[in-house]
């Protein structure tokens, strides 16, 4: 909504298939949407509890390219 800045209880789906039941197919993608986007929250809200800067040192231990060195070292 821009007035309020938060998301519409809307949503747009594609599909490769006809159906004759089209509010089977609403139900079945808000049934795979709903879980997604509590994920989705679930990691925003962990991920916003820790600072960016605390995570640096965990930079060092994912590997960027074998021979390059990790993406710390990046």
């Amino acid at each position: 909504d821009k007035e309020s800045g938060k998301l519409l209880p809307c949503f747009i789906a594609i599909s490769n298939i006809k159906s004759k039941d089209m509010d089977q197919v609403r139900k079945g993608n808000e049934r795979v949407i709903v879980p997604r986007l509590s994920d989705a929250m679930f990691f925003w809200e962990t991920d916003k509890a820790a600072s960016l800067a605390s995570r640096e040192c965990e930079l060092d231990g994912i590997v960027f390219q074998k021979k390059l060195g990790s993406i710390g070292d990046k």
